[in-house]
């Protein structure tokens, strides 16, 4: 179901403008290998330069808002590049865009739970619908929610930056390009710290920066 395109055709509003989705620099639990969920950690140094980076590629973009994520880390990533592009482009929080909910992982080593997550890609019905443990969210809890409201933030004919996270990315990512979530999860179309992601409306194509 390509649920951009429905809503465009429910709201009679044409799929027009691009979008630039940027995932939050490097964090400390990032370089530490931890979980990090709805906790958070600050971005290190290269996390800050890889913030500044973007927003020295998007500033002749002509971005007219910002998306982010409420957690901090993509709070304090939006804020550098809104420096860099312009400082009265208004940023507005979005809960729909957070990372996921990783229950009892949070603040976990990832190399600690290679068995869990070695098991989980067994199949992709595992892999989309099993959550995490503790009251975590599945990786289609992450897509629902953000599909709810993704296109009423971006069906504005506006350009749009999205400052969000590695979870998130992909539902995003998805969405806009009408491609579907499984095969996205399954080409394994990750987001970098240091990765910008143009997506046109009209073509639904996806151009990947890596800076």
């Amino acid at each position: 179901m390509d649920i951009l395109k429905l809503y465009a055709e429910y709201k009679k509003v044409p799929l027009k403008g691009k979008i630039y989705v940027v995932r939050h620099g490097q964090t400390e639990w990032n370089v530490e290998g931890r979980m990090q969920g709805w906790l958070d950690s600050s971005l290190t140094e290269v996390g800050r330069q890889q913030a500044e980076n973007a927003g020295v590629f998007l500033k002749d973009k002509n971005i007219d808002q910002i998306f982010a994520s409420p957690l901090g880390r993509t709070q304090q990533t939006a804020k550098i590049i809104q420096a860099a592009i312009n400082p009265d482009v208004p940023i507005i929080l979005a809960d729909s865009i957070k990372e996921g909910d990783v229950g009892d992982f949070a603040g976990k080593l990832t190399k600690d739970l290679t068995e869990f997550f070695t098991a989980r890609r067994e199949s992709i019905a595992r892999f989309m619908f099993e959550p995490m443990p503790g009251g975590g969210e599945s990786f289609y809890d992450i897509y629902l929610r953000v599909a709810k409201e993704l296109p009423k933030l971006v069906l504005n004919q506006k350009t749009n930056l999205i400052v969000t996270h590695e979870g998130a990315s992909k539902s995003i990512r998805s969405i806009l390009t009408g491609e579907s979530y499984e095969t996205y999860c399954e080409k394994g179309k990750s987001a970098k710290n240091n990765n910008v992601f143009e997506i046109d409306l009209e073509s639904r194509q996806e151009i990947v920066y890596e800076l």
